[in-house]
């Protein structure tokens, strides 16, 4: 039944992952899939040729350089060129205004969603209005609907009545320490257990600036390295992390691939600052685990489900508690030893195995 399946992934700017957390998503998710024999198609912005990878086609969407617009576009474009396949499956992830469409013409549907979009400081009022719209119009119209949080499931039907199933995001193998790693290492000037990590895109959500305030007030010859994209090019708030931060303070901007995993594993311990509830559960956290990182993140709701014992918390936007906590761990290596162990064990709780059983389960009952 597999090789009959097709499934559509949309919304999303493609594969490979060079973006967020859905990018990342959609990259694992169609890869395992394809190689158990379903068909799959992603549609991208990046300009990939081709994969070697068989039953997974990659088609490349037009783009104007307008965000609002090239949003939409990324949903409908895909929607129209797919429209008279009977036997797709619309994976789409985000907001979406033109689920009412494929409800209406009787197409199967699952949309995926990113923690209570709406909610993020980084985004205008506009834009706002129109995700919470996307949202409310997909969740009610979807044939199924997936979280990647408890708290997202919880709030969908407490407040809009929808049911949807809990699919997480999986962690990345820890890797043996290598050549390749010492080299990455060198490269950016960085000593194993010798810098905090953060990684994400950098938005006022993410509370990079609570974290490089509390990090500047905390005598340490460790560094801090910010490992991330600014999604607006010369953004405001990019200009205020570059003025709080000290000769400390490394912006290495967006990196991927092995070099990230290398990074990602050699950091004494991975900061998760978030201020706001309206994201889900992103990638970079489940990962932490995953490289069995000692983790210290804000007390938000997705935080404190995604680490449960395996997290040092402070309370959200608490410069003066996320400034103790780091003189902590620097005064206590015992300590970061400890929560390293509890997130390798913690880490096993997101199999990519289940994940994707799971995801085939929702797919064979549409």
């Amino acid at each position: 039944m597999n090789e009959e399946m097709e499934i559509a992934f949309i919304g999303t700017k493609g594969i490979p992952a060079r973006y967020g957390g859905f990018e990342t998503f959609v990259e694992q998710v169609s890869i395992k899939l394809a190689k158990k024999k379903y068909k799959c198609v992603v549609y991208s912005v990046l300009n990939v040729k081709s994969t070697k990878i068989k039953n997974l086609k990659i088609i490349k969407i037009p783009q104007t350089g307008i965000r609002s617009i090239d949003r939409l576009i990324r949903e409908l474009y895909p929607i129209i060129d797919l429209f008279k396949n009977r036997k797709i499956i619309f994976q789409i992830y985000g907001p979406s205004l033109f689920m009412p469409l494929l409800k209406l013409f009787r197409k199967k549907s699952v949309l995926s969603t990113d923690g209570l979009e709406w909610k993020r400081y980084s985004y205008s009022t506009l834009t706002r209005i129109f995700v919470y719209l996307g949202y409310k119009l997909g969740v009610k119209y979807a044939t199924s609907v997936t979280t990647d949080s408890k708290f997202t499931q919880q709030w969908f039907y407490k407040n809009w009545q929808r049911r949807a199933f809990f699919i997480p995001y999986g962690p990345r193998p820890k890797k043996k320490i290598s050549i390749d790693k010492e080299n990455t290492l060198k490269k950016y000037n960085l000593e194993k257990n010798m810098y905090y990590l953060f990684v994400g895109r950098l938005v006022p959500e993410k509370g990079v600036h609570v974290l490089i305030k509390a990090f500047t007030q905390v005598n340490t010859s460790r560094k801090l390295v910010i490992l991330g994209a600014d999604p607006k090019i010369g953004s405001p708030y990019k200009k205020k992390l570059l003025k709080m931060a000290n000769e400390n303070v490394k912006f290495l901007g967006a990196i991927y691939g092995e070099e990230y995993k290398d990074i990602c594993e050699a950091c004494y311990a991975n900061m998760r600052p978030s201020i706001n509830n309206g994201e889900g559960i992103g990638p970079a956290t489940i990962e932490a685990l995953g490289f069995g990182n000692c983790i210290i993140a804000s007390d938000v709701p997705q935080n404190i489900e995604a680490l449960g014992e395996a997290g040092i918390f402070f309370p959200r936007s608490d410069v003066n508690s996320l400034m103790k906590k780091i003189k902590y761990i620097e005064e206590n290596y015992n300590i970061v030893q400890i929560y390293r162990k509890k997130a390798i064990e913690r880490a096993k709780l997101f199999s990519w195995k289940d994940i994707i059983d799971k995801i085939e389960d929702i797919y064979q009952k549409l």
